[in-house]
């Protein structure tokens, strides 16, 4: 019985000794050499490890829940990283709605270039109808196609010409240009039969077409035209006198386009100006050209709007994006009072104007 007590004096002492050792909060082994402490836990100095790469720290760190991190093992792990190069951001950033991201990462690979130089597009820049970005100062020093309204340069269209009426063509239109009289006929003759399906009845005796530079189209239309006018239809009349009065006899008509076009907007303004013969055939009383021009147009637009080659869209796009107050506002007024209606209701409303 005596020597049982003993033993518990002994454990008594033992543990009282022990409560007052330092002890290594990593490995919870008494410290009996030099230690460290840290925010009031004691480790051995080989102990007081990065809970990422479970390396000694040593100088500065961070804490998170608890466990302690190098400074770079942190930012590793839980600091902002770009999301491009997946790096740690360290200082000032990019911070758009595609993510966050280095400065030299976002200018390189996520803000989009210039089709033009294929520079990061920084700044003011320009968007055409085509979705083509580039610089402003690009637009003042290069050439726009004429026709498709691109603007021209090695990367955007390969290049392009300068024809002798001083129009600039790019090589997307040039190189598919029409080019013998006889494709110019016979897409007169197929515009008119298209537009027959569409209920448009016209009259083909008497009509011709003849391609013509800018400068041939001037002079035909003397000068009534507007810069980018692209057709013309000179229309003539020959009269019987019955009974004092002139009585219309015959009438011819000549359809003038600009040559060395794509055959789709050829086509277009074949439309156009048939929708102009059209006008002539059927003795309508003279309108206003908003109405005139705004329905020639149209009549193209229906044309090619079910056209699934890239051309006639394009044409298309011209067309729904036209500025011109005549022509492009003429347009988009039929348009808008039309397009949920049946062509013979614009029909009737241009011929009871």
């Amino acid at each position: 019985m005596i020597r049982h007590f003993k033993y518990i004096i002994l454990f008594f002492f033992l543990l009282h000794v022990n409560s007052n050792a330092q002890v290594c909060s990593y490995c919870s082994k008494k410290i009996t050499t030099n230690y460290i402490t840290v925010e009031g836990l004691d480790f051995h100095p080989n102990h007081f490890l990065c809970a990422s790469c479970q390396k000694p720290i040593e100088g500065s760190f961070t804490k998170k829940d608890g466990k302690f991190f190098h400074k770079n093992c942190f930012d590793k792990n839980f600091g902002l990283k770009c999301d491009y190069c997946k790096k740690p951001i360290e200082g000032s950033f990019v911070d758009s709605e595609k993510g966050k991201f280095h400065k030299s990462c976002f200018n390189e690979n996520i803000v989009e270039k210039c089709a033009v130089c294929n520079n990061s597009l920084i700044g003011e820049y320009v968007v055409d109808i085509h979705n083509m970005k580039y610089h402003k100062d690009h637009k003042d020093n290069l050439p726009i196609c004429s026709n498709c309204n691109r603007i021209i340069s090695s990367r955007t269209t390969k290049g392009g010409v300068k024809l002798e009426d001083d129009r600039s063509l790019c090589s997307l239109c040039f190189n598919s240009r029409l080019k013998t009289k006889t494709e110019y006929l016979d897409l007169l003759n197929k515009s008119i039969y298209k537009l027959s399906i569409l209920g448009l009845k016209i009259d083909k005796k008497g009509i011709s077409i003849e391609p013509v530079n800018k400068t041939q189209l001037n002079k035909v239309s003397d000068n009534s035209i507007n810069s980018n006018t692209k057709g013309f239809c000179q229309s003539n009349y020959k009269f019987k006198e019955v009974n004092g009065k002139k009585e219309k006899l015959d009438q011819s008509h000549k359809i003038f386009v600009l040559d060395r076009l794509p055959e789709k907007y050829t086509e277009s303004i074949i439309v156009h100006e048939l929708m102009h013969v059209w006008f002539h055939q059927n003795n309508t009383k003279k309108l206003p050209s908003k109405i005139v021009e705004g329905a020639c147009n149209y009549m193209s637009y229906v044309y090619l709007k079910g056209e699934v080659d890239t051309k006639s869209k394009e044409v298309v796009l011209l067309l729904e994006n036209d500025p011109d107050p005549v022509y492009g506002e003429g347009f988009r007024d039929i348009k808008r009072r039309f397009e949920s209606k049946s062509l013979n209701d614009l029909y009737e409303f241009l011929l009871n104007y």
